[in-house]
């Protein structure tokens, strides 16, 4: 899949195909849903958009994180690791089982690589971007970008 997604082979149409299965697959009535066959594929939707994530700008990028992410928890855990902020959080160290030491964390989403105002832009050009055909994407996708601006300001705020 990289491969083909390097060489610019990979396009909307094999997302659309690739999406309409996972759908399929869930729908399946002979038993309840074909969850391996979904998972599978769903798994494959997931790297697909990871890899492709990785040729964005980190402002960008972290735009697409949040409109992914389930929860409004998940896109704060997102926001306080993402965002060069002020006065970051500090992270509770774990407990390492085989030594019995304290470490540091390690980031679930990555290091912080964007200012919120990058973010804020990024935001403001996507918003502007969708007007046109907003009808055709998902309501919670326009929804949760709109609401996106106010739980920024919260974590900044938050970390000033």
């Amino acid at each position: 899949m990289r491969k083909h997604l390097k060489a610019n082979e990979l396009d909307m149409a094999f997302d659309v195909i690739l999406n309409m299965n996972i759908q399929q697959a869930r729908a399946d009535d002979t038993d309840g849903g074909n969850d391996a066959a979904a998972n599978i594929l769903q798994h494959l939707a997931t790297m697909l958009s990871e890899e492709r994530d990785k040729r964005l700008s980190p402002p960008t990028r972290l735009l697409r994180m949040l409109l992914r992410a389930k929860d409004e928890a998940e896109r704060q855990g997102i926001l306080l690791e993402k965002l060069v902020l002020a006065n970051p959080p500090k992270r509770p160290p774990v407990l390492n089982e085989e030594t019995g030491e304290e470490e540091e964390q390690e980031p679930l989403w990555g290091v912080a690589d964007t200012q919120p105002e990058e973010l804020a832009q990024s935001l403001k050009d996507f918003l502007e971007e969708i007007k046109a055909f907003e009808e055709e994407l998902e309501a919670d996708v326009v929804e949760r970008a709109r609401n996106l601006q106010a739980e920024i300001d919260v974590v900044v705020k938050a970390c000033a």
